[in-house]
């Protein structure tokens, strides 16, 4: 999952096609196919990268950062249900930023 991410933002930097957006879907859905860990495990992954792949090709920034929250959020779940503490916080502190992140885009540029 974290090859097809790299190789996600890489084509992304070129790249905000649609036609990229649904291939990635489609690898990713494969690919939840054959590291299948069960429905709740497999299916919070499976949605949390969803989320964050849709982030990337969004043109809206604030849809962009609800997109990343989402998935932050499912990342989040996802490292509580696999009892990794490790990786439950270093998805908190991504899930914070992101919050924060999108706190100002929202509502501090309003004033500019």
């Amino acid at each position: 999952m974290s090859i097809i991410g790299a190789v996600r933002f890489g084509v992304n930097i070129f790249s905000t096609n649609k036609i990229w957006l649904i291939l990635f879907l489609v690898i990713n859905t494969v690919a939840t196919y054959f590291v299948f860990e069960g429905f709740i495990l497999s299916g919070t992954s499976y949605l949390a990268a969803t989320f964050i792949i849709i982030s990337t090709f969004l043109k809206s920034d604030n849809l962009m950062r609800v997109s990343i929250i989402l998935g932050s959020f499912g990342w989040l779940i996802y490292g509580i249900l696999i009892a990794s503490p490790v990786f439950a916080v270093s998805s908190a502190a991504f899930l914070g930023s992101s919050i924060v992140g999108w706190y100002r885009h929202v509502h501090l540029t309003k004033g500019s």
